[in-house]
């Protein structure tokens, strides 16, 4: 491989193999369903310009109809826009003040020495007597030698020291009094959080009594959820003895008819969808095991009606809009309905 090569991209790699093989984006278009304006900013590169939720899924399908690798394309796909984390916030590190330790002063106070020990010692008695006679009549009291100005500074400086490292001493550690006003403070928080979550629960419970709803108090046991095996989804997977509850839902945004209802998976799971004609009558769409990263889109003007095996396996939306919001966050079984003519979204959840 030459240089020129390894300096493209994927997606400069898969436009060429397309043009070499004369291939027209509108039959990828056709063939994939993919909206052609797409197909051309994948061939840009132009990936955020693309529905966020819909964009592995389109290189997929594209790299497919080209004959390529498409976990290979995904790869590459993730390596390219793989940015590295950024440091928001520099934490800041307060260096603690180097406090010198106390200097010592040490005063050196000389006493004269005598150097003259050599002179002749001949002096006469009465001379000895006389000097000695002399001392008596000194003051006997020796008076302590005082400190110059430049000592004196020292010993002042050496107490401000002190002092400063008594401050800050207090500054950067708790007391115990600190300790016990900062535990008594989240303590009384914690007990105002508990109060108001304990009432907005009995609040909600409340409500839905008066609205004739169905309570159902999730537990804490870990529920292991059955893995997707080789079996289609039935009534039997929607009894009464799994029913858990139901929600309706208002959809607000317009939607024009006929609409599209489009599930895209993101895991390996089973999925049936069925509509009314215009007769009235149901009609299956299909009823099969998906893989994952696949594409389910229906084209419909009157209701259509879905069973999901896992709530989180799937992405719904309803002309473009998500509304896989309303589905919630457990991984319960759904069987659902969308009324056109209300905009009514209607969820049944039911166990495993």
């Amino acid at each position: 491989m030459n240089k020129e090569n390894q300096d493209k991209k994927f997606f400069e790699e898969l436009t060429v193999v397309r043009k070499s093989n004369n291939i027209d984006l509108h039959d990828i278009s056709d063939k994939t369903k993919i909206n052609i304006k797409y197909l051309k900013l994948i061939e840009k590169g132009d990936f955020d310009a693309l529905p966020n939720i819909y964009v592995r899924l389109f290189i997929k399908s594209y790299a497919e109809y080209l004959g390529a690798d498409p976990k290979l394309t995904l790869l590459e796909y993730d390596r390219f826009t793989n940015t590295s984390p950024k440091k928001l916030f520099k934490k800041k590190i307060k260096k603690k003040p180097q406090i010198d330790s106390a200097i010592k002063p040490q005063i050196m106070i000389s006493n004269p020495i005598d150097n003259n020990k050599n002179e002749k010692e001949d002096t006469t008695l009465e001379k000895v007597s006389h000097s000695e006679s002399k001392e008596k009549n000194t003051s006997n009291v020796r008076t302590k030698p005082s400190l110059n100005i430049k000592t004196k500074e020292i010993l002042y400086n050496n107490t401000r020291k002190v002092e400063n490292n008594d401050s800050i001493t207090q500054q950067y550690f708790f007391s115990p009094t600190n300790i016990l006003k900062v535990f008594i403070t989240f303590s009384f928080i914690s007990s105002i959080y508990l109060i108001i979550s304990f009432l907005s629960k009995e609040q909600a419970v409340s409500i839905r009594a008066l609205n004739n709803e169905e309570i159902y108090e999730p537990t804490n046991d870990i529920i292991n959820y059955p893995v997707v095996d080789n079996i289609l989804l039935s009534s039997n997977n929607f009894s009464k003895d799994k029913f858990i509850n139901k929600k309706n839902f208002k959809i607000r945004h317009r939607i024009n008819s006929p609409y599209i209802f489009q599930i895209v998976t993101k895991e390996k799971t089973k999925i049936y969808i069925s509509h009314d004609n215009d007769d009235g009558l149901r009609i299956e769409d299909c009823n099969k095991i998906v893989s994952k990263d696949s594409l389910l889109k229906f084209e419909h003007k009157n209701n259509i009606y879905f069973d999901l095996w896992n709530a989180q396996h799937v992405e719904i939306s309803i002309n473009n809009k998500p509304i896989s919001k309303y589905l919630g966050n457990d991984e319960y079984l759904i069987r659902g309905s969308f009324e056109k003519k209300n905009k009514n979204l209607h969820l049944e959840f039911y166990s495993h």
